[in-house]
């Protein structure tokens, strides 16, 4: 354990007597590190002198690094959604890569970004052509080449004449970036990343980003930063071929379902007492709203919706999820905080639909007896409406931590009795009709 949390957690046990779920860093004498929570007393003699601690410790190290899997998800679906919204939005070349720039840092976390186009000639330079985050002059006083030259060994360079990702771990020891090692420094830059596209058939490109830390460069960071490269030579393209405009926008469309799949299925393995939750309440949204006649892109964004509409459970204590028995009022309301963390997570990332609103309101009711945010049933969306009918059934017709499943009958019954109160009386009828006309079963809660 680090020393400063040791004597942290020695000083509390001792001032209070007990400590609750304090979370730390284990280091094994092989190097291996753990992630732990410890709860902890003191037990004391007679004499009210402490004889001895009596306590436990739960491993939490798979739920950390689902954790870390899921910021890196969700990182990735907003720079990809960004950079969408910006090829969307851009009405020149220049300002598309000028957002690009800009997303790539503010959302990326890197500290500069700039795009050089190859230029033909003898010298074969690197003309820098847009740039964002902290460059203060950098790109002026630099020069580079793309050519055989010292000043064409730097990971731009290589990049454009290899088309290949180039990384420098660290800009401080990196023999092939000694030209610029001085302002680099100077401006905080410690280690780089290149990643080269194509504008056009005859002329390539490469983005360059730069992190304020020295960095490994891990696959997934390259892959990441490979697709916006690759994004952003689309994007270009796109400004000039609508085809490819159109293309680009179904690409990136099928990454962001891919990435929110992602994101549901580490929810999911987060809460395994909960696994497929979303999942179901997605199939029975969509079948709800293919009653109630929506459209099929308006059915689609509620089907994302719904898969993650759970997200902002990374947000509540893992051991109040998977609490058997009854959960207190305070437990409760902690958990009732879900739906706003969800849309804090979310409400940056540019969709063609609400999905941030209809999470954030799927726990609204008719009646302004909801949470988070009190709305009656004219503010509410109506996908918002339906999400929550169908959360509540799934909810009520499985078993949970702390109860056993109530059956799908008296879940029918709770939004058949509260129809037009709680629930909007179409989507209750809709979800009835589901069950007992058609003869609807929620699909296997097995995980």
């Amino acid at each position: 354990m680090n020393p400063a949390d040791r004597a942290h957690y020695a000083e509390v046990l001792e001032r209070e007597g007990e400590i609750r779920d304090f979370t730390c860093q284990l280091r094994g004498v092989s190097g291996i590190s753990k992630w732990v929570s410890l709860t902890a007393r003191k037990i004391c003699g007679a004499d009210g002198k402490t004889q001895y601690y009596q306590g436990f410790m739960q491993d939490l190290t798979a739920h950390m690094l689902l954790e870390d899997r899921l910021q890196t998800k969700i990182r990735e679906l907003q720079l990809l959604s960004e950079i969408n919204s910006a090829m969307l939005r851009a009405e020149s070349e220049q300002e598309l890569l000028e957002e690009c720039c800009r997303i790539i840092v503010e959302r990326g976390g890197y500290r500069m970004a700039w795009v050089g186009f190859a230029e033909d000639g003898p010298v074969k330079r690197v003309k820098p052509v847009a740039h964002f985050g902290y460059e203060d002059g950098y790109l002026k006083v630099v020069t580079l080449t793309w050519d055989e030259t010292e000043l064409g060994r730097g990971p731009t360079g290589m990049a454009i004449r290899t088309e290949a990702i180039q990384c420098s771990h660290e800009i401080a020891t990196d023999p092939n970036l000694k030209a610029w090692r001085t302002e680099a420094a100077e401006r905080g830059y410690c280690s780089s990343i290149a990643l080269p596209f194509r504008v056009s058939e005859d002329q390539m490109a490469c983005l360059t980003a730069y992190a304020d830390k020295p960095n490994n460069w891990s696959q997934s960071e390259k892959d990441l930063m490979q697709d916006v490269a690759e994004d952003l030579g689309f994007g270009l393209k796109g400004l000039r071929t609508e085809v490819a405009k159109n293309q680009y926008q179904q690409d990136l469309r099928a990454t962001l379902l891919e990435t929110i799949e992602v994101i549901a299925e580490t929810v999911d393995q987060r809460d395994p007492y909960t696994a497929g939750h979303q999942h179901r309440v997605a199939d029975l949204c969509c079948l709800i709203a293919n009653k109630l006649g929506l459209s099929e892109d308006r059915t689609l964004g509620l089907e994302l919706a719904a898969m993650i509409h759970d997200l902002g459970k990374i947000g509540v204590p893992i051991e109040l999820l998977t609490k058997p028995g009854r959960l207190s009022l305070a437990q409760l309301n902690v958990i009732k905080e879900h739906a706003q963390i969800g849309y804090d997570i979310i409400k940056n990332v540019h969709f063609p639909w609400p999905i941030a609103d209809i999470v954030h309101q799927h726990h609204e009711r008719l009646d302004g007896s909801g949470h988070p945010l009190g709305l009656k049933a004219e503010d509410i969306l109506l996908e918002a409406k339906i999400l929550g009918v169908a959360d509540v059934v799934e909810a009520m017709g499985t078993d949970r931590p702390y109860r056993k499943a109530h059956g799908i009958e008296v879940a029918l019954q709770e939004i058949t009795s509260k129809r037009d109160i709680l629930y909007d009386p179409a989507v209750a009828d809709a979800c009835v009709e589901l069950f007992h006309k058609d003869g609807y079963t929620l699909p296997s809660t097995a995980s």
